[in-house]
């Protein structure tokens, strides 16, 4: 299962925790039925709110100015990043989730 850790979307001014976001990967590694590993897909990210997958498959992070692209390069640690901008860039989003 694919979680986002929003630290940033709309913190306090005197919130302790990190000054980034992460998506994490939530695993069930032994079959027992609840989640024994964590790991991070990707971090370093900003006002980070929603995930989904595409059928390509991609995941898409929602953002407060917009949506972003994690493309998995490196088996389960996301390198490489794009951004979706302007209305031809959601439109085309939108298009992909069919």
């Amino acid at each position: 299962m694919f979680v986002v850790e929003s630290h940033t979307h709309q913190p306090r001014a005197d919130y302790p925790g990190p000054k980034f976001d992460r998506v994490k990967i939530v695993s069930d590694t032994d079959g027992g039925g609840k989640a024994d590993s964590v790991s991070i897909f990707a971090e370093n990210l900003k006002w980070s709110m929603n995930l989904t997958f595409s059928p390509a498959p991609e995941l898409y992070l929602t953002h407060r100015n917009g949506v972003g692209v994690l493309h998995d390069r490196n088996h389960g640690v996301s390198e490489v990043r794009s951004e979706i901008t302007g209305l031809s860039g959601l439109l085309a989003f939108l298009l992909s989730l069919k």
